[in-house]
């Protein structure tokens, strides 16, 4: 737990999510922009089709709730949740409903069916947003009710990264080379989602060398692909 940002937060909330018993697998990945989830991402998706299972990948909110004005102010400047221009707890209302229309339609039925569904960004990253910008009791309960309507995931996810290397990847790319980012903002979210993780019992990757994080992702899902394809074959 980072003692800096004391003050500056809220107590992260322990999820009270149901196990959705399907032979599928739900695998998510949560963390910074630039913290190498889509690399990660692909890397698992290859490996476990490599195994002859099904494998899809959803983002996480909807192109339709990016869109709107109110995410897009938000995504374009986090500070505006702490001087009042977004409300912060509402935002995450409409984008937790947004994730579970998601969940209801697209990946209970493809878990159904024994597919492996892989997540970019789950429920836990409208949590670690608000355990680093803080909220009041009221908000953290609406927020957590909305949130027990979701099935826990087989294989939850957190990137670990630095918030000056998340940027300085964030940068690398051609056409966000110039991009503003918060440092101070990115190291409170990263608080935030390492508080949300240990809480939570989901797994945080140091995503230091990238192909180390893959390996490591590798050997976490092998057993777990394995006793899924037995349990599928039976």
């Amino acid at each position: 737990m980072d003692q800096r940002f004391e003050g500056l937060r809220s107590e992260p909330v322990q999820l009270e999510l149901w196990e959705h018993g399907f032979p599928g697998v739900l695998a998510t990945f949560c963390g910074l922009d630039g913290s190498g989830k889509t690399t990660t991402i692909e890397g698992l998706r290859a490996y476990v089709e490599s195994c002859g299972r099904r494998v899809h990948v959803l983002r996480m909110p909807s192109n339709a709730a990016r869109n709107l004005d109110y995410f897009r102010e938000w995504a374009d400047d986090h500070r505006a949740g702490e001087d009042g221009r977004v409300d912060v707890a509402a935002l995450f209302s409409v984008l937790l409903g947004d994730r579970l229309l998601t969940v209801r339609k697209t990946v209970l039925p493809l878990l159904a069916k024994g597919d492996w569904v892989i997540c970019d960004r789950y429920l836990y990253t409208a949590f670690a947003q608000l355990a680093a910008i803080g909220c009041t009791e009221e908000d953290r309960g609406m927020l957590a009710a909305i949130a027990s309507r979701f099935p826990r995931p087989d294989l939850p996810f957190v990137m670990d990264v630095r918030a000056d290397e998340a940027i300085r990847r964030i940068r690398l790319r051609p056409e966000e080379r110039d991009t503003k980012a918060d440092t101070d903002i990115f190291a409170r979210f990263m608080d935030g989602y390492r508080r949300v993780a240990e809480l939570n019992g989901v797994h945080l990757l140091p995503t230091r060398a990238l192909e180390e994080t893959a390996e490591l992702v590798r050997t976490i899902c092998a057993p777990y692909l394995e006793r899924k394809l037995a349990t599928v074959a039976d």
